[in-house]
């Protein structure tokens, strides 16, 4: 339909688009001075109460969401019988916009897009609803204040909440990035979602769709060529978008945040391959990088110590003469390289079966619904992808680590410890979240600190928290305390305890199983002044209660 030249306060400038339900227009809000977009149901779907249904459905997920990568819808209402909503615009297009058959675009620019996408369909994902309809039409680009852009999910119109999804028969979606399990439209997850993200990716880097025809394509499904054997793609992709695409859903990855992280470990090694090649040329093997346990921390001095970090060795190019003519430029530039990005390449990475390098192992497994199902193994996996529970590469450590030494104050306690040098801190909020990063003058003025690497993302991976205790109490009490408060989480399981520590799993917000150690040490009265928690993934679980250890056993009381 057409809408009329006013809707209350906005008016009417242009008609975006048009599809089989319902019409978009642009209009503009006089009084914020302020372009909107209004999605208008179809005339002919009007009368049908259950397409109503499902419309405002949409507009009410929508505003649920409220994600700044998932478009958001401001007001809704009716005229001459069509429902429609106000939503966000998106002065940019579409994704789409940015597709020209046959040229790819550069791996990063795609992994931003996709990063962002992944943001907003995991948003959904926590609010039970499956996309089913992900596709670069669908996915609209805004600008920013600062000149950037943002990628907005847009389109739930064939969206359905999780907990109907198996029972849905419709098939509903765009064959070209649809997951094979659509083709009847029986037994959908989220999964679901990470292969039609896979298959945006997939034509993001090679400039073409995953497959061609309509839904006689899904009936016979196949894999699709690796990305790096029909366009200039680093070989690091092929394994994380193939894994995406997996023809049965158990292949592949289990969530949205996993194939996203997967995604930012093949960008970082396309990177360093540059970097260490010096060319465009991404197909050399990766370095080698000397792995060992993680070292005991220095003794407690009062500025910052050094353990120095043996440089990593990379492979010869076959060529005798050249090889011996360029080692010893290669391992001095190996050691600046490891110690500018120690977080992602080895200096925070503590005690993995594999390197990232090299490509992450499939170490522990974790199913779709977070249970692990394996221990880790030794060795790179066959695809050499990421281990499923993890949302990028491993923790783990080249020979020898540095510490720097720092303090956390409460009180009138102040307590030193060591931390991984190449780790950054971040405040702790009120409920125990990340709250952003603190300054460097601030660090050691808080009671209480969360350190993470670098380049690790905020959602899952691995941290540090130290907290001095404002009411110091007896070791004991603050254990028995602390197992008491473990009934909030999902799942918890004590699975060691012992007189300053507890050992214990649970699963996160994203239904995945994580281990948390807490150890509270005593000051000179006996009483507990001192909290350290350290959480990360199933596959870090040794390297984790060596960090522990390495904090606590450095950790020393004095006076403020």
């Amino acid at each position: 339909m057409s809408l009329p030249e006013r809707l209350g306060r906005l008016r009417r400038v242009d008609r975006i688009g048009a599809g089989g339900f319902a019409t978009v227009w642009l209009y503009h809000d006089d009084e914020l001075d302020s372009p909107v977009a209004v999605k208008a149901l179809a005339d002919n779907w009007a009368l049908r109460q259950d397409v109503c249904d499902r419309f405002l459905e949409e507009a009410r997920i929508l505003r649920r969401a409220d994600s700044d990568h998932v478009v958001r819808v401001y007001d809704i209402g009716e005229v001459d019988g069509t429902p429609y909503f106000v939503m966000s615009y998106a002065d940019r297009g579409t994704v789409a916009d940015l597709v020209e058959p046959g040229v790819p675009l550069a791996s990063g620019r795609v992994v931003d897009l996709l990063a962002q996408a992944g943001d907003g369909v995991a948003v959904l994902h926590r609010h039970g609803v499956i996309h089913r309809d992900i596709k670069p039409q669908n996915l609209l680009l805004r600008s920013t204040p600062d000149g950037g852009e943002r990628v907005l999910v847009a389109d739930l119109g064939v969206a359905k909440a999780m907990l109907h999804a198996s029972g849905l028969t419709q098939v509903v979606g765009t064959p070209s990035y649809m997951a094979p399990e659509q083709a009847d439209g029986i037994g959908l997850d989220l999964r679901a979602d990470v292969h039609a993200l896979g298959a945006v990716g997939y034509q993001l880097l090679t400039g073409r769709l995953v497959r061609e025809g309509g839904l006689g394509a899904l009936v016979r499904p196949e894999l699709p060529p690796a990305p790096s054997t029909v366009a200039d793609v680093a070989p690091a992709f092929d394994s994380v978008v193939l894994r995406a695409l997996a023809l049965d859903p158990e292949d592949r990855w289990p969530d949205v945040p996993s194939f996203v992280a997967g995604l930012r470990w093949a960008e970082r090694t396309a990177v360093q391959r540059d970097a260490l090649t010096g060319t465009a040329e991404r197909r050399l093997a990766p370095p080698q990088v000397i792995v060992t346990e993680l070292a005991s921390p220095p003794p407690h001095t009062s500025a910052p110590t050094r353990v120095p970090v043996e440089p990593a060795s990379t492979p010869g190019d076959g060529t005798p003469a050249r090889g011996r003519g360029v080692l010893p430029l290669v391992l001095a530039f190996l050691l600046v390289l490891a110690v500018t990005f120690g977080a992602a390449y080895g200096v925070t990475r503590l005690l993995g079966e594999d390197d990232p390098a090299n490509g992450p192992s499939g170490g522990a497994s974790e199913s779709p619904t977070g249970g692990a199902s394996g221990e880790p193994t030794d060795g790179a996996s066959p695809l050499g992808e990421p281990a499923e529970d993890i949302d990028f590469p491993t923790l783990r450590v080249p020979a020898g680590q540095e510490y720097d030494t720092h303090v956390v104050r409460s009180g009138g306690h102040a307590w030193t410890y060591p931390v991984p040098v190449g780790w950054v801190a971040y405040r702790v909020g009120a409920d125990n979240e990340d709250a952003g990063l603190l300054p460097e003058a601030q660090i050691d003025r808080v009671g209480q600190v969360r350190w993470r690497p670098a380049d690790e993302p905020l959602v899952g991976g691995y941290s540090v928290r130290l907290r001095v205790l404002a009411t110091p109490a007896r070791v004991s009490e603050m254990v028995d305390t602390k197992v008491s408060q473990l009934e909030k989480l999902q799942d918890p399981d004590v699975y060691q305890q012992t007189s300053d520590t507890i050992y214990f799993t649970y699963r996160d917000g994203n239904n995945r199983v994580r281990y948390n150690f807490f150890r509270w040490l005593p000051n000179a009265a006996g009483e507990a002044s001192l909290e350290i928690s350290v959480s990360g993934r199933t596959v870090d679980k040794k390297g984790l209660a060596i960090l522990l250890d390495a904090v606590s056993d450095g950790a020393t009381a004095g006076s403020r």
